[in-house]
């Protein structure tokens, strides 16, 4: 469609689609056409043309069955001011300027048709080529026209395709990030079993709550080797011990440990989440959840957010390793649920081996445990006591010989 600067906007859907996902990536070709009889150079910012345009908000998708929008994840940018050359793009007369990007949706139905079209504002178009631009007028966009824009409307088809996931670990943690970010629940996969989580206090306590929880029951920080570096205070015997265990051997492991109460993500906890999810002086952090965890964790570190969470199922029914096994009022909760599949660490039993290393203190046996046990007794000469057994509840504790 034409705005008001002769400056149409098109979309084409990129490639066949054969598998569905959620999110799903869905590749659009943007095509921006001059139409007048002279060039125009264009400031990026908000539109089709800016490098992070799939999440700044302008693109539109709509169930046409019920007319129900779909959530696209978005994000704010700062914007470094004035803008600079490199923010501006110049399109000859009668020329189009093409560009592909890949559209995350979330919620796709199958044998539905979904309408997408881009709407939003042209900012600063200058009717002249950019070598004529002066400083000055990026500075105050002193000669430009502004105006809206709104594309042609194209049309996915969901009937014939088939739904499944496709593990896309940075891709899938950034969708899920923004839902977190925006006091939404996850429930995502993790090596050690499905697990549910949030950072917004509300949602942890409706999670709380939901899976009816007693009060000595802790949430545990999802979390990264390099996070569990910056947060936690061991000494270099036991933090060697827990690089081995999970750089080294690259084992799924719980981590127990006394924490800084003086870092920036702790500190932005309030104190009644804070509470529920510390005993004592320790915090407990799972780390090597796996290649989706790692990037969530990593997301929310450079914003200085905590993620917390627990297994995604009623208490004491059983960590669950395939999402159809979630119980109903757990999956409820999810404004996302990313699904790949069975993981891979639940053999003799699922959930994350849960180690407290100031004492060196099994608080759970799960998954890996036989190998955790062999470790710290060949190299540190530490004897954990043997597993019970599966038959045996998961949750207790007992304690560690020094040798």
């Amino acid at each position: 469609m034409e705005s008001n600067l002769r400056l149409e906007v098109t979309l084409v859907l990129q490639a066949p689609i054969l598998d569905a996902q959620e999110p799903f990536a869905l590749p659009i070709k943007v095509s921006v056409h001059n139409a007048a009889d002279s060039p125009v150079t264009i400031l990026r910012w908000n539109t089709p043309l800016d490098p992070q345009a799939d999440v700044l908000g302008i693109f539109e998708i709509c169930d046409t069955m019920d007319q129900r929008k779909l959530s696209v994840p978005t994000i704010m940018v700062s914007r470094k001011l004035p803008a600079s050359e490199d923010d501006l793009i110049e399109i000859q007369a009668r020329q189009t300027l093409d560009v592909t990007l890949n559209l995350p949706i979330l919620g796709l139905e199958k044998g539905h048709e979904y309408c997408i079209r881009a709407q939003g504002t042209w900012h600063a178009v200058w009717p002249s080529e950019l070598s004529n631009i002066t400083m000055s007028q990026f500075r105050d966009n002193k000669g430009a026209n502004s105006g809206g824009f709104v594309s042609n409307e194209s049309f996915l088809h969901t009937i014939n395709m088939e739904f499944y996931k496709l593990p896309s670990p940075q891709q899938d943690a950034r969708a899920v990030f923004e839902v977190l970010k925006r006091g939404g629940i996850a429930i995502i996969p993790m090596s050690v079993g499905y697990g549910i989580i949030a950072m917004n206090p509300d949602a942890l306590d409706r999670i709380f709550r939901a899976k009816q929880r007693e009060p000595h029951k802790r949430n545990a920080m999802v979390g990264s080797y390099s996070l569990h570096q910056d947060i936690h205070v061991l000494s270099n015997k036991e933090a060697g011990m827990v690089k081995l265990l999970t750089v080294d051997l690259n084992l799924p492991l719980g981590i127990v440990a006394p924490y800084r109460l003086d870092h920036p993500i702790i500190q932005k906890v309030p104190q009644n989440i804070l509470a529920q999810s510390v005993l004592g002086d320790t915090l407990a952090m799972l780390v090597n959840g796996g290649a989706l965890l790692e990037e969530l964790s990593r997301l929310a570190a450079l914003e200085s957010l905590l993620l917390m969470g627990s297994s995604a199922n009623i208490t004491g029914k059983g960590t669950k390793i395939v999402v159809q096994d979630i119980e109903p009022e757990i999956l409820k909760l999810a404004d996302i649920v990313i699904d790949y599949g069975r993981q891979k660490f639940h053999h003799p039993r699922a959930s994350s081996t849960i180690i407290d290393f100031r004492t060196i203190k099994v608080i759970r046996y799960g998954a890996c445990y036989d190998v955790v046990q062999d470790a710290l007794w060949r190299f540190y000469g530490i004897k954990l006591p043997d597993d019970p057994g599966t038959s045996t509840p998961s949750s207790g504790q007992t304690g560690a010989k020094r040798i």
